[in-house]
């Protein structure tokens, strides 16, 4: 019996069109996990982003001494030592400038998901204000980039460490009895 020393033309070529289509799977699952990592990767920048945003946001507001004014495109935080902040809203940003008298001590950058937009509510019926501030989407954006809006809330001239007191539960006669 002879021994066949090679392979066949259509040997060849199956194995071929086989390599390509795996090769053609593995490429197009490599650019789909590329291009959700990266879009994991901006969501986390987002939601960092929002929550200093918030955090510095939420302190600027309890260190105001009245609820702020609004400016074209941001608002205005007169705060108790001085200092002056001012927020400005532009779609994907919000700039966050400190500066006390003329002179500028500090900027900041916020970035915000795209074709998000920002604006600030007052609800001038309770005492001190209460002031929110507002990131929700573009109503102008495809239904894959729109999502619930995001209210952040603070009260002027309220520090937020204070907490309010709770009285101490006062003892039943059964327990005094007890303890004697």
């Amino acid at each position: 019996m002879l021994k066949r020393r090679g392979v066949s033309l259509v040997e060849a070529i199956t194995t071929m069109a086989v390599g390509a289509i795996l090769l053609g799977v593995a490429v197009s699952l490599m650019h789909t996990l590329l291009r959700t990592a990266d879009a994991t990767r901006n969501r986390v920048h987002w939601c960092g982003s929002v929550d200093r945003l918030a955090d510095q946001f939420r302190r600027d507001v309890h260190a105001a001494v009245s609820e702020g004014t609004p400016e074209s495109a941001g608002y205005r935080l007169d705060l108790s030592n001085g200092t002056t902040v001012v927020y400005q809203f532009q779609p994907g940003d919000v700039a966050r400038t400190e500066s006390q008298g003329e002179s500028v001590t500090r900027r900041e950058s916020f970035t915000l998901p795209p074709r998000s937009l920002v604006s600030i509510e007052v609800d001038r019926d309770s005492s001190p204000g209460l002031i929110s501030l507002v990131i929700g989407p573009d109503p102008g954006a495809p239904m894959r980039l729109a999502g619930p809006a995001l209210r952040i809330e603070a009260m002027a001239d309220k520090d937020r460490r204070s907490v309010a007191s709770i009285p101490p539960a006062e003892e039943s006669p059964a327990e005094e009895d007890n303890n004697e």
